[in-house]
C-alpha cells in the first residue's frame, strides 16, 4: 500500500508556515488520490514527463552510445541523470536505473566484441 513519508521536523516546519495544524496534514496522507492529483499537477506545472516505454527507450539508447565509451557504472549514472534531467523526464527508481544501465554495458561489450572480431 501507498504511504507519503513525512518527516516530522518538516512536518512541524510547514504546519508552522501554513498555519496549519498538523492534523490536517495527516489527513492529507491518508488520500492517496489527492496525492496522486498533486504529484500530476506539479508534474505538469514542471512540464516534467513521466518515465514511461518511449523515455526508457531513449535513455537505453543514450547509454548503449555511452557505454561504448565508458566502463564505469557511476559515470554512466551520472550521465543518466543528466540525460533525465536535460530531456526533463522524472528519474525512475535507483533499481530500474541500475538495471537500465547494466544492460546497456552488456550490450555495448558485446557490440565492441562482435566489432573487433
Amino acid at each position: 500500500m501507498f504511504q507519503l513519508e513525512i518527516s516530522e521536523d518538516i512536518l512541524n516546519y510547514i504546519s508552522v508556515q501554513l498555519s496549519m495544524p498538523v492534523g490536517l496534514i495527516n489527513l492529507y496522507k491518508s488520500r492517496r488520490q489527492t496525492i496522486s492529483e498533486h504529484q500530476e499537477r506539479i508534474r505538469k506545472y514542471l512540464n516534467l514527463k513521466r518515465y514511461k516505454n518511449k523515455e526508457e527507450a531513449e535513455l537505453k539508447a543514450f547509454l548503449f552510445e555511452e557505454a561504448c565509451r565508458l566502463e564505469q557504472t557511476s559515470a554512466l549514472l551520472s550521465r543518466a541523470e543528466q540525460f533525465l534531467k536535460d530531456k526533463k523526464i522524472l528519474k525512475p527508481s535507483e533499481e530500474n536505473l541500475q538495471r537500465v544501465i547494466g544492460t546497456q554495458r552488456k550490450e555495448a561489450r558485446l557490440y565492441i566484441f562482435k566489432k573487433s572480431l
